[in-house]
């Protein structure tokens, strides 16, 4: 009991740098990451979910006055719905101004004789005379108006290639009513559905972000108050100062893993509720996210948690000073953050990063996370792969055991090789 009651009071001497500072920072940065996930949502769901037809300005330019402009009409009627028409004088500077203004994309020229020199080629099945066409710019509409015209002229030539009979405007007319005739698409906007949709994509994606990114506090935090407390009973006066009293190295040990564990305790529930504080703002709540999932994304907080408390009792056996363990708790905490794929997605990252990250604690937090809701490439909805979250947990439990008996092992050799602390202290006492 006293020694647990002195771990809490060299806990509680640094408590603004550990507590007021980082943990008051975690606060901040898991904020502005909610935050920041809200907004991307919120201008990527800002645009219309309407469906809005894409027209290209036409301009067709009939020098073929003798047909009483019958192609001109035909074309218009053809392309009515993907296309608006506008007239233009038949002049080079006209015609050259509209192209330049981009009031026009496609510009067609039909030259004088056409349609006499077309009914004649039908009827004879020679070559086609061909229309000509202008493009004020490339793009997908425009190429689809060229092969529409394209496509409008050869059903017009097969139409009075079946049938001798038939004049050019009764042919044009039959093509018109034919393309009419075809099967219409219906593109309906999705409603509630997809607001609904979209609030929980949100919940679940700032739930991931957040929660992947406290790998970075709680190893801080965890980090800075074990390494302390065991850096500090193991300096030579402190543990004499323990040993006067009638009890063994075991009960020692015992309060020091009590006071950890304490703080570990502490630090999970803060960053969890914090978690959970976030989720039940966000605009699907907590209700977007399954009783499931948030359950393993805890149980793996809590690993983690562990896990950072076997390295803060590792550094702490090195005795190092306080700016020392601040500085290794930085240093390791960013580091397994960054490749962890919290901060840059996994995708983004070379094959052999991912591979050196799969030496770190950090990877393995990220990827229970994932696996709490399917997995890095599953869909936002899937199901927990609970096999996957095993394997990631138990490979990030058996860090924290490297890490512990790394620790004992330094401890031990510690003890067979008393330092130059302890003769030093019995010639003074």
């Amino acid at each position: 009991m006293r020694t647990c009651k002195t771990a809490f009071l060299v806990i509680w001497s640094h408590k603004a740098g550990i507590f007021l500072g980082y943990m008051f920072a975690c606060s901040l940065l898991m904020i502005m990451l909610s935050v920041g996930v809200v907004v991307t949502s919120d201008d990527g769901n800002g645009r219309s979910d309407a469906f809005q037809q894409v027209t290209v300005g036409v301009a067709v330019i009939d020098r073929d006055s003798d047909s009483q402009h019958a192609f001109k009409q035909g074309i218009e009627r053809a392309l009515a719905d993907n296309a608006t028409f506008h007239e233009v004088s038949d002049t080079t500077r006209d015609m050259q101004d509209a192209l330049a203004a981009d009031q026009i994309k496609l510009l067609v020229i039909i030259p004088q004789d056409y349609t006499e020199r077309f009914v004649q080629a039908a009827r004879e099945g020679s070559a086609m005379p061909s229309v000509d066409t202008v493009t004020g710019s490339s793009s997908g509409t425009t190429a689809m108006a060229g092969i529409q015209v394209n496509g409008f002229l050869d059903a017009v030539r097969l139409a009075l290639a079946s049938d001798m009979d038939v004049t050019i405007d009764e042919a044009i007319d039959l093509v018109v009513e034919q393309q009419a005739d075809l099967p219409q698409v219906t593109v309906r906007t999705a409603g509630d559905g997809s607001t609904s949709g979209r609030s929980t994509a949100v919940s679940i994606t700032a739930f991931i972000v957040v929660a992947g990114s406290m790998v970075y506090p709680m190893m801080m935090v965890m980090t800075l108050a074990v390494g302390l407390v065991v850096s500090r009973f193991n300096e030579p006066l402190v543990r004499s100062r323990l040993a006067a009293p009638p009890q063994s190295s075991a009960s020692i040990g015992g309060g020091v893993m009590v006071a950890s564990l304490v703080v570990a305790a502490v630090v999970w529930a803060y960053h969890a509720a914090l978690l959970l504080v976030i989720g039940a703002v966000m605009p699907g709540g907590l209700g977007a996210l399954d009783p499931s999932r948030i359950a393993l994304s805890l149980a793996a907080m809590l690993a983690l948690c562990l896990t950072a408390l076997a390295f803060g009792f590792m550094v702490g056996q090195f005795s190092l000073s306080w700016n020392a363990t601040s500085g290794v708790a930085n240093v390791v905490s960013m580091v397994a953050a960054f490749l962890s794929g919290a901060w840059v997605p996994s995708s983004m990252m070379p094959d052999i990063v991912i591979a050196l990250a799969k030496f770190t604690p950090g990877w393995w937090y990220v990827e229970s996370i994932y696996q709490s809701f399917g997995g890095r490439d599953a869909a936002i909805a899937g199901a927990p792969d609970f096999s996957g979250w095993c394997a990631s947990v138990g490979v990030l439990l058996l860090f924290a055991l490297a890490f512990a008996s790394i620790g004992l092992t330094v401890g031990r050799v510690r003890q067979l090789n008393p330092t130059a602390a302890g003769p030093a202290l019995t010639q003074v006492v």
